[in-house]
């Protein structure tokens, strides 16, 4: 037998995580402890008679394996089942318009809106795409702009395709990111009557700093927001409800924002409400306090909300089944293409029509020339995000890493996620302590 070359494992306060970047599986261990599992788990052999249950489970989570098993064969399969699901993802963006005008939003406001035609074709292409593409699951994500501000498209599109879904025997649901502000009870209801399974909803740091950023006359936003975050908890208690915190150094009090939140979302529906912390992605790293971040992710635990736990995945842009429609009728890959950088559109048959295809949908991470194949950090990375993969693959003719220090990072990701992880999967820590 022998260790995994994705297993890592760090101090943190006083104990010792243990993480797999391809399984994802993470336990704690005392100080104590620590050295003799790391022991154990570098040299398998020399102690499988002595810890037979402890070398089964870190062969089932993946920390040790057979000496005759490639690795990177694994890795190569998972990178597979992720790009290749049978499922399609197709993300509209219906207006580039918003009530709202947050100083970091990535989307350059427009009065631009999906008309009729586009309307027509994309329902065309719904039919078209799901018929010929075997697909067994079919999701529908709203953008922007505020997406709600054509609310009318929203129901039109969400209504049909969950229609021809119902006909075709294919598992349908919808997700929007919203900044909340233009829902109300009957617009909760009838969401979730469309399979809405999904809200994302950001608030700015505490009530005071989130109405200087999202600044109605007038109106208290936070409040607002909030308020109807508790209204689809109540109303519709299955969907994934997250409340994203975007935060900078300015913003960033834990002990301030989780007041103001407790203050309108009441007690008893903390747990059916997700909440994800985020820094601004204008804020540079090192200007953020890490003790800040992890009292934040405390409080949270502490007023018993969920939290988030994955570890980065593959973006959604890399699926192979994964389009975006954006307000002018153009269909791309990434929501963060500007409004003349798409290839794409859809016919008017319904078939999709490519002037050609972006550089990272052929580039192979596995390949010689990629950095990624022997990188520790893939499965936890991926590479970069597919727009700067694109970017270098135009610059470089390959792709190199974003990362400075890759290695912190991967510390910071692992510490920021792995405790609440060890806590929702209490059997799995139980094991190891």
């Amino acid at each position: 037998m022998k260790e995994s070359i994705y297993n890592y494992h760090y101090p943190y306060g006083e104990h010792y995580l243990f993480f797999n970047g391809r399984t994802k599986r993470i336990f704690q261990a005392s100080k104590k402890n620590a050295d003799k599992f790391q022991e154990i788990i570098c040299n398998p052999d020399s102690y499988k008679e002595d810890c037979p249950a402890f070398i089964s489970k870190m062969k089932e989570d993946g920390f040790i394996l057979e000496d005759g098993v490639n690795e990177l064969d694994l890795v190569k399969e998972l990178y597979q089942e992720l790009r290749y699901p049978e499922v399609y993802q197709l993300m509209i963006l219906p207006t580039y318009r918003c009530n709202l005008s947050c100083w970091y939003c990535l989307q350059r406001h427009q009065n631009i809106d999906l008309t009729a035609e586009h309307v027509r074709r994309i329902k065309l292409h719904i039919r078209k795409y799901l018929q010929e593409n075997h697909i067994k699951e079919f999701y529908l994500n709203w953008f922007g702009g505020e997406p709600l501000l054509r609310y009318d498209i929203i129901v039109d599109l969400s209504s049909f395709a969950l229609q021809v879904c119902q006909e075709t025997g294919i598992k349908f649901g919808c997700g929007i990111t919203t900044n909340g502000l233009l829902l109300n009870e009957e617009r909760i209801k009838e969401m979730g009557r469309l399979h809405f399974k999904h809200f994302q909803i950001t608030i700015d740091g505490c009530e005071e700093e989130h109405n200087k950023v999202k600044h109605l006359k007038g109106i208290n936003t936070f409040e607002k927001t909030l308020k109807n975050i508790a209204m689809i908890a109540q109303e519709v208690p299955e969907v994934d409800c997250c409340l994203r915190i975007n935060y900078s150094d300015k913003t960033l009090a834990p002990e301030v924002i989780m007041q103001d939140i407790n203050k309108y979302l009441p007690e008893e529906l903390h747990s059916l409400i997700r909440i994800n912390p985020h820094k601004i992605w204008q804020i540079r790293p090192d200007k953020i306090k890490k003790e800040k971040v992890n009292d934040l992710g405390i409080q949270v635990s502490k007023s018993h909300f969920t939290t988030s736990t994955c570890v980065n995945s593959i973006c959604y842009v890399d699926y192979i089944h994964f389009n975006c429609v954006f307000p002018n009728g153009k269909l791309g890959k990434c929501d963060n293409d500007g409004l003349n950088e798409q290839n794409g559109e859809i016919a008017s048959d319904g078939s999709i029509l490519r002037t050609e295809k972006y550089l990272f949908e052929d580039f192979d991470i596995f390949s010689e020339n990629s950095p990624c194949a022997t990188c520790k950090h893939l499965p936890s990375c991926w590479g970069p995000c597919p727009q700067k993969k694109n970017k270098n693959l135009m610059q470089h003719g390959t792709i190199k890493c974003i990362y400075k220090n890759p290695e912190q990072r991967m510390k910071d990701i692992i510490e920021s996620y792995g405790l609440q992880y060890i806590k929702q999967e209490k059997s799995s820590a139980e094991v190891y302590v």
